[in-house]
C-alpha cells in the first residue's frame, strides 16, 4: 500500500512539474516571438480583429485545442471507433459479395447498396474530421501588439481582442497605436497596467487631460507622444517629464538625469501646488 501511495504521489508531482515546464515554455516563447503586427490594415475600430478575419503581417502563431471541447474527446474517439467498426464490417460484405459477383450468385442491387454504404462510410469518416477541425484554433506568442498606420479613435473592445488573439494576454507589455485618429484617451483603462512602452505619436491628442490619463501606468518606461497638437505646449519635454518622472525613453531621446532634475524643477514652478491639509 505504501508503495501504491509513493508510486502515485510522484505520478503527481511529476505531472505537476510537467505543467510548470510547459508554462514556462509559453511564457519563454512569448517573450522570444516576434510583435504581432497589425499595421496598415486599414482598421476603424478594435473590433475588426474579432473572427480572425483579418491575419497580421508578422506573428508566431500556435495551434490549440479549445478548453470547451477537451471533454468531447473522448466522444470523437468513440465515434472514430464506431465508424471503424462499421467500415470492417462493409469490407466483409463487400468481399463477399465480390465472391458472389465471380460466381454470378449476386444481385447487382446488393452489390450497389454495398458500394453506397461505403460512401456514407467516407462521409462520416470526414464529418468526424472536420469537427475536429473546427475545435482548433490558433493564437500568436508574443508580448506586444503593433497596431499603427490605421483608422482607430479609441480602444473599445481591446480587452477582448488582446484575449482572443495572443496565447499570453497577461503578458501584453509592448503597444504602438502610432498613426492613427486618436484625440481622446477616455478608453485607454482597457489597457493592462504592466504595459512598458507605449507608442502614441501621430494622432490628434490635444488636451493635457487626456495625457494624464497614462498616469494609471506605474510600469511605464518608453513612451512617445510627438507629432500630437499637444507637443505645442511650452516646454513640452520637461512638462511631460514632470508627470512620467520614471520614464527612461521619451520620444525615442533617452532621458538623463538632468532631464529628471529640470523636469523637477519644472513641476515645483509651474504645477498648481496641491492645498495645504488643515
Amino acid at each position: 500500500m505504501q508503495q501504491a501511495k509513493c508510486s502515485t504521489t510522484s505520478a503527481k508531482s511529476k505531472a505537476r512539474i510537467l505543467n510548470q515546464d510547459k508554462g514556462r515554455d509559453i511564457k519563454d516563447s512569448s517573450f522570444s516571438a516576434p510583435i504581432v503586427d497589425y499595421s496598415f490594415k486599414q482598421l476603424t475600430s478594435c473590433i475588426d480583429l474579432l473572427g480572425k478575419a483579418i491575419e497580421p503581417r508578422q506573428g508566431e502563431k500556435k495551434l490549440l485545442s479549445k478548453p470547451s471541447t477537451l471533454s468531447k474527446d473522448s466522444n470523437d474517439k468513440n465515434k472514430l471507433l464506431n465508424i471503424q467498426s462499421e467500415e470492417k464490417e462493409e469490407q466483409l460484405i463487400i468481399k463477399r459479395g465480390n465472391r458472389d459477383v465471380q460466381k454470378g450468385n449476386s444481385n447487382n442491387s446488393n452489390f450497389k447498396d454495398d458500394q453506397s454504404d461505403e460512401v456514407s462510410l467516407i462521409d462520416k469518416k470526414n464529418q468526424v474530421s472536420g469537427e475536429e477541425e473546427e475545435e482548433k484554433y490558433s493564437k500568436f506568442l508574443g508580448r506586444g501588439i503593433k497596431l499603427s498606420n490605421n483608422n482607430l479613435t479609441n480602444l473599445a473592445e481591446f480587452a477582448t481582442v488582446v484575449n482572443e488573439v495572443l496565447e499570453t494576454p497577461e503578458e501584453l507589455s509592448w503597444l504602438d497605436l502610432s498613426y492613427n485618429n486618436f484625440s481622446t484617451l477616455e478608453t485607454i483603462e482597457s489597457l493592462p497596467f504592466n504595459i512598458t512602452s507605449l507608442y502614441l505619436h501621430s494622432n490628434n491628442i490635444s488636451s493635457l487631460k487626456e495625457i494624464v490619463r497614462l498616469k494609471k501606468f506605474k510600469d511605464l518606461k518608453r513612451l512617445t507622444l510627438f507629432g500630437n497638437p499637444v507637443e505645442e505646449i511650452r516646454n513640452y519635454r520637461y512638462c511631460m517629464l514632470s508627470l512620467f518622472p520614471e520614464l527612461k525613453n521619451f520620444d525615442f531621446v533617452t532621458v538623463t538625469d538632468r532631464d529628471r532634475d529640470t523636469a523637477a524643477t519644472f513641476k515645483e514652478l509651474f504645477w498648481p501646488k496641491a492645498p495645504k491639509k488643515k
